[in-house]
C-alpha cells in the first residue's frame, strides 16, 4: 500500500468536514447519561476548541456562544463552591471535579488507569516549586496587586504522603472499579477524565475576541471568568489588560502574527489555561500552538531543553508505517529516530 503524509492543511479540511457533518448528527435525545456523550453542547465545545487551532475566530465565537449561552458566568467550575463545601478535605476533590452534575462539565469518559491511586505519591510530580511558580506568579501585567496573583489556596491542592516529601497535587481524578481490581496484580481500574468543559469554552471565546481586537469584550469575558469561578473581579483598570512589552514576542510565538495589544490579552489567558487544566495535559496543546519553549532544572549532560521550534514536539510516525516506506520525522540535532 501507498501511503501518503498529505499536509496540516489536508488533515485539517477532513477534520473540518468530518465535525461540520457529525454536528448535525447529534441528537441530545439518545442519551440516558449525557455527560459520556457528545451532546450538542459538547459537539459544538469541541468545535471551538478546533477552529481556534485553526484560526477561524468568528467560528470559535459562534459555537461558544451556543455553549455558553446568556449568562456564561452562571455554567463554571466554582473554585469558590468547592473550597467551601470541601474545607479541608482536599484529597475528596474528584467527587465534584469529575462529577456528572458538575455543570461545568460536558463530556466525560472513563480510561483504565491507576493514576489515581499513584497520582499522591508520583515521584516526578508537581513540587510545591511547581505549585507556586504556576498559581503565584501569574496575573494581570501592569495591575498592581493583581499582577501576581496568589491562587494557591484557591485551586485546593492536597499534599502528597510520605515518603514524597515536597510533593503536592490535585485529586481531580476518582477512581472506577470492576470484580478484577483486587489482588496482587489489580486490573479493572478506571478513572473519570474530564474532556471539554465550560471553561475551556469561555478560555477559547476570549482568545477568539482578543484576537478580532475585541477587547472590551475579551475583558468582559475575562471579568465573567473570575467571577464566576473565584467569586471576585480584580480591581484593575481596562486600559491595563492590552498592554505588555515587547519582550514577550520572544516567548509566544504563534503561526500568525500578533499585535502588541493582542500579545498582551494572549499571555494573560495563557496564564488562565495553565493553572485550570493544571495536570489534564491541555497545556501541551498551548505550547504547541504558541510554540512555547520548556526548560527544567537538570545537570544532566543528556538532558537538552524543548525549545520553541524544537522537532521532538512532534509526535514520531509509528513504526509499522516507517516500515511500509514512510519517513520518520526528524529529532534534535537533526537526528532521525531510528
Amino acid at each position: 500500500m501507498d501511503y501518503q503524509r498529505g499536509t496540516v492543511a489536508e488533515v485539517y479540511q477532513k477534520i473540518e468536514k468530518d465535525l461540520q457533518r457529525g454536528i448535525t448528527l447529534v441528537d441530545d435525545h439518545y442519551y440516558k447519561h449525557p455527560k459520556f456523550h457528545f451532546t450538542k453542547r459538547a459537539a459544538y465545545a469541541f468545535a471551538s476548541r478546533f477552529y481556534l487551532h485553526k484560526g477561524d475566530w468568528a467560528q470559535v465565537i459562534a459555537y461558544a456562544d451556543y455553549v455558553l449561552g446568556g449568562d456564561a458566568k452562571s455554567n463554571l467550575r466554582s473554585w469558590q463552591r468547592y473550597a467551601e463545601t470541601l474545607e479541608f478535605n482536599h484529597p475528596r476533590l474528584y467527587r465534584h471535579y469529575a462529577a456528572t452534575d458538575e455543570p461545568a462539565n460536558l463530556l466525560l469518559t472513563t480510561t483504565e488507569s491507576r493514576y489515581a491511586r499513584q497520582q499522591p505519591t508520583d515521584r516526578y510530580g508537581a513540587t510545591y516549586t511547581t505549585m507556586n511558580e504556576v498559581f503565584a506568579r501569574a496575573g494581570i501585567e501592569g495591575g498592581g496587586d493583581y499582577e501576581r496573583m496568589n491562587m494557591v489556596s484557591t485551586y485546593l491542592f492536597s499534599s502528597s504522603p510520605s515518603p514524597v516529601k515536597d510533593g503536592v497535587y490535585q485529586a481531580k481524578f476518582d477512581e472506577l472499579s470492576s470484580v478484577e481490581s483486587t489482588g496482587s496484580k489489580p486490573r479493572g481500574l478506571y478513572v473519570t477524565n474530564v474532556l471539554l468543559t465550560t471553561d475551556e469554552v469561555l478560555l477559547n471565546r476570549m482568545e477568539a475576541l482578543a484576537m478580532m481586537q475585541r477587547y472590551s469584550a475579551a475583558i468582559d469575558d475575562m471579568m465573567d471568568y473570575w467571577q464566576g469561578k473565584f467569586g471576585f473581579m480584580p480591581s484593575v483598570e481596562r486600559a491595563v489588560f492590552p498592554n505588555t512589552s515587547r519582550k514577550h514576542y520572544n516567548e509566544i510565538r504563534p503561526s500568525y502574527g500578533l499585535t502588541l495589544k493582542q500579545l498582551a490579552m494572549v499571555r494573560t489567558i495563557l496564564g488562565l489555561r495553565r493553572q485550570e487544566f493544571f495536570q489534564e495535559g491541555l497545556r501541551w496543546l498551548d505550547i504547541r500552538r504558541f510554540h512555547l519553549s520548556l526548560k527544567r532544572s537538570d545537570k544532566s549532560s543528556y538532558y537538552h531543553p524543548l525549545e520553541q521550534e524544537d522537532p521532538r514536539k512532534m509526535l514520531q510516525i509509528p513504526i509499522q508505517a516507517q516500515e511500509r516506506g514512510l519517513a520518520p520525522n526528524p529529532r534534535e540535532r537533526n537526528e532521525v529516530f531510528q
